[in-house]
């Protein structure tokens, strides 16, 4: 390993990087402690490495606090008010001084943004991002990272701009090595479910109020954490909180339409695993909802509004929208949606075979 330690002379980025190697025998990932997402990022990833061969170590850290958040923001406004050379010198010796004492592996994975306080203790640091939660005063330490591994094409125009070696991985989720068996039942379409958990991104007020409008339509299966945002709760939605895996399991089997107009995704498991289950699932048509989900295989619905999040976009989705769309799915031949349905499910199986390809190919190609 070269030397980590900070030239003071210097405003060059630490030369962390690891050549002539194909593979590698410890692969470490971080993640924050913040949601189920990037848990199932890490069992998807864990697997699949360990099955090349990897030992993969998971360092599961604190999520942002909204004191850290602050702290975060205010040091970065300080370091913009410095010269150029005086800042990059405080960000090299911020990496440096925080790996001394991180046992070293070969490869650390940092999943959504960068672990800064990690960097050093990686002979190679590659990210797979989640552009929504990269937080802008991160970029300064792009330049520790070794590569940049997107999920989907948004992230790929977004992340170029900030590093200069953004590749494709595409991405997928462990569902896709148990996809269930084909559920033949037609009249699971026109039953409707909607899993948000403690996401108040998943457009779940819109939908409820689509609902409310119509008391004429099926029940609605809801799956949230809180009613606050969603009160009164009309009588044809039922709600779920904190069910387990089995209940959940069963609400996708017995359910044939999955309504998930998301604000934003890093990539979409909610999407993935309604398609894997067989769900014809109604997204927000912007990416990435609109990268996963066709209109072979679901519904897009147009949104009305954008704002920035982050380094992504958020897109709302309004109750008129879902309307329509809840209209034309209760219009639909059962035989059409069932049609789609085996298109979902056949994309998922594709997609994985696809996205472990991709994998195996990062890490056995050579660093330049």
């Amino acid at each position: 390993m070269k030397n980590l330690t900070p030239d003071l002379n210097s405003t060059s980025s630490l030369p962390i990087s690891m050549h002539h190697e194909s593979a590698y025998s410890t692969v470490r990932l971080l993640l924050t402690n913040s949601g189920r997402g990037l848990q199932v990022d890490a069992d998807l990833l864990q697997k699949a490495l360990e099955t090349m061969g990897c030992q993969v170590e998971r360092k599961i850290l604190p999520a942002w606090s909204i004191r850290r958040t602050r702290n975060s923001h205010r040091y970065a406004k300080v370091k913009q008010l410095l010269p150029r050379t005086l800042s990059d010198l405080l960000n090299q010796w911020q990496v440096w001084f925080h790996g001394l004492r991180k046992p070293k592996v070969a490869l650390q994975i940092h999943l959504e943004s960068v672990a800064v306080d990690y960097v050093a203790g990686a002979t190679m640091n590659w990210l797979i991002p989640n552009q929504e939660w990269v937080r802008p005063q991160h970029l300064c330490f792009f330049k520790y990272l070794d590569r940049v591994l997107v999920k989907t094409e948004e992230a790929k125009t977004t992340l170029t701009q900030q590093h200069a070696d953004v590749r494709m991985l595409g991405f997928s989720n462990p569902i896709a090595e148990v996809v269930p068996e084909i559920i033949n039942d037609l009249n699971r379409f026109h039953c409707f479910l909607h899993v948000a958990g403690r996401n108040r991104k998943k457009g779940t007020k819109a939908i409820v109020e689509a609902w409310r409008r119509h008391p004429e339509w099926p029940q609605l299966e809801v799956v949230i954490d809180n009613t606050c945002d969603i009160m009164p709760v009309p009588a044809n939605v039922n709600v779920w909180k904190h069910p387990n895996e089995e209940k959940l399991t069963l609400l996708r089997r017995d359910n044939g339409i999955v309504l998930a107009p998301s604000e934003v995704e890093g990539y979409g498991h909610t999407l993935v695993e309604g398609m894997a289950f067989q769900e014809v699932v109604i997204t927000t048509d912007a990416s990435p909802m609109n990268e996963l989900i066709q209109p072979d295989r679901g519904y897009l619905l147009p949104w009305h509004k954008s704002e920035p999040c982050h380094l992504g976009v958020r897109y709302f989705v309004d109750a008129d929208a879902i309307e329509i769309a809840v209209t034309e799915v209760l219009n639909t031949h059962p035989s059409v949606l069932f049609k789609k349905s085996l298109a979902a499910r056949s994309w998922v199986i594709q997609n994985h075979e696809t996205f472990i390809s991709e994998l195996q190919h990062q890490l056995k190609q050579r660093v330049m």
